[in-house]
């Protein structure tokens, strides 16, 4: 694990001890605040990646951390099989041209290389659907109540099984039936409630379905023209069970807490779809966020056993949670 060195206005204390041989307090090889990159005057450029595995044809953001002010530039030095994109924004990605194992670098205007990333490009052999409150296993059947529009969502894989990043431009997705692809900032925002707050990196992407009527449909996902996944998904008229789903069973005051709304149909297939009014009990545990959702958003402010509830069209379901002072 790398980390992120913080860059504090050190002018004043640097003045008074100018004469002294004193090593600095916070550098890379120590470091003030654990996280995933780390710049420093020995090392001006960090990529928060150690390695990326990119699918043949797809783009993804590079994550870079770099000194302020710094010189550099990056590119590639396997052009032919990882190509660098910069934006007007100053941001880049990386694209994949070809199959094979790439590098990147960041250098100074002199050439003088201040670091190197790997690249490996691989074409996608699979894919993954995904529907994030029935957990983080693949779907071959999904259900879901008319009228709304879910986030599922698409991990690619190379041959041996690992997740490709930029899949979403190489992914053909497609629907049958009673379904139709829509925008994500018309979908519920599911945030996953265990990556969110332990800050996992999700994998693949997000899209959006929208279930227009009752019936049977399927979602179907195709790279390079080729079929990969299929999803069946039935659109019925209501669960047959819905239960509320707390992040963690204990949380801590001044911290974040999401309870997902996770129902199954008759067969016990997981169902998209559901959104509920949520309140909580006692009044003045936490601070509500976001009350009508596939999943309360709350943040926590006093210890106490918390009572959420949720109102759905046709029931009403709750569940507790403990909010500790630490």
């Amino acid at each position: 694990m790398r980390h992120l060195l913080l860059a504090l206005p050190l002018v004043t204390l640097t003045a008074c001890f100018a004469d002294l041989d004193i090593e600095p307090i916070f550098t890379c090889d120590r470091p003030l605040f654990p996280t995933e990159a780390c710049v420093d005057s020995a090392h001006p450029v960090d990529f928060y990646d150690d390695a990326v595995l990119l699918a043949d044809g797809g783009e993804a953001a590079l994550e870079v951390l770099t000194l302020d002010g710094l010189a550099f530039t990056i590119a590639s030095d396997t052009p032919t099989i990882v190509e660098v994109v910069a934006a007007a924004d100053s941001t880049f990605a990386l694209r994949g041209r070809a199959a094979g194992i790439g590098r990147i670098s960041a250098r100074r205007p002199d050439g003088t290389s201040l670091a190197a990333l790997p690249v490996e490009v691989r074409p996608i052999a699979a894919i993954d659907v995904r529907f994030d409150p029935a957990g983080a296993g693949p779907l071959t059947t999904l259900a879901a109540l008319p009228g709304a529009t879910e986030r599922l969502r698409i991990v690619a894989h190379d041959a041996d099984r690992r997740e490709l990043a930029g899949a979403a431009r190489v992914v053909e997705l497609a629907t049958t039936g009673p379904l139709a692809l829509a925008r994500l900032d018309q979908a519920e925002r599911r945030a996953g409630s265990v990556a969110l707050f332990n800050q996992v990196e999700r994998p693949g992407f997000e899209a959006a379905v929208r279930f227009d009527r009752l019936g049977a449909g399927t979602v179907i996902a195709r790279a390079g023209g080729v079929e990969l996944a299929t999803v069946a998904i039935d659109v019925i008229p209501a669960a047959a069970t819905v239960e509320l789903v707390p992040a963690t069973p204990t949380a801590t005051v001044g911290w974040f807490q999401l309870v997902d709304l996770v129902g199954v149909d008759a067969r016990g297939v997981p169902v998209a779809g559901l959104v509920g009014d949520f309140t909580v009990s006692p009044a003045g545990l936490v601070t509500m966020i976001d009350d009508h959702a596939g999943e309360a958003s709350m943040q926590t402010i006093a210890p106490g056993l918390a009572t959420v509830t949720a109102v759905l069209p046709d029931r009403t379901v709750t569940t507790t949670f403990t909010i500790s002072a630490q």
